[in-house]
Parts: C-alpha cells; structure tokens; sequence
C-alpha cells in the first residue's frame, strides 16, 4: 500500500469584502444590447481577465430563473479583491456582456470598480 503524501495547503489573501450592486439604467441596457449585437468575443474577454486576477462562476440561479455570472477579484485585481460584480439574464452571451459592462463601466480612476459608498457620492442619492 502506498504511503498517503500530506499536501500542504495555500493560503488566499483575498479577503472577502462581497458584492456590489449597480442598478443599471435604460441607457446601460442599450449599451449591453449593442454589445450583444456587436459580436464582441465576450469569451476571449473573459479569458483575459482570468489571466489577469479574476475568478469567474457561471450557474444557474433558482430564484432569478435565469444563468448567474460573478467576478470576483482575487489578490492580483487590485482594490478589487475580496469584491465581486453579478449579472443575470436568459441568455448567457447577455449575461456575460453585462458583466464585461459594468467591469468597464463603474470603475474609479485607477481601474478599481466603484464601491456602494463611492456610487452615492458619484450620482448624490
């Protein structure tokens, strides 16, 4: 019989931090709409960003009836880490683009995705 090897596990210094929520508007939709039509590789996309620091969780959701996608930002995103951006829809290339949007849409000058706190000041709710 052979010998059972310990593994040592690694450590993730990502700490979780959660989700955030940004209501996206009609002019949003519009623009996740073209991004659909546009024929944009959201795959290729995606397989950049994995590269780059980010985990990615395709699923269906239950209560929304519809596919889930969640980015998460793991320790080489930045001030993203320990964050995570959703999208739902019907269809999956949609749900997709509309994660890539508010990947590149609600962000802050360095590239970091804006926060709940820094939402309200950016819009005065």
């Amino acid at each position: 019989m052979a010998a059972k090897r310990k593994t040592q596990k690694v450590r993730s210094t990502r700490t979780w931090h959660g989700f955030i929520n940004h209501n996206i508007t009609k002019t949003d939709i519009q623009a996740i709409k073209a991004m659909v039509a546009s024929g944009e590789d959201a795959l290729l996309l995606l397989g950049e960003l994995a590269e780059g620091g980010y985990d990615f969780k395709i699923a269906f959701d239950d209560y929304s009836d519809c596919l889930s996608v969640i980015m998460m930002g793991k320790e080489d995103s930045g001030s993203n880490n320990g964050w995570a951006i959703s999208a739902r829809h019907t269809d999956l290339k949609t749900a997709v683009c509309e994660l890539l949007y508010k990947h590149q849409t609600f962000v802050d000058d360095d590239g970091g995705w804006l926060k709940p706190v820094d939402v309200t000041e950016q819009y005065n709710y």
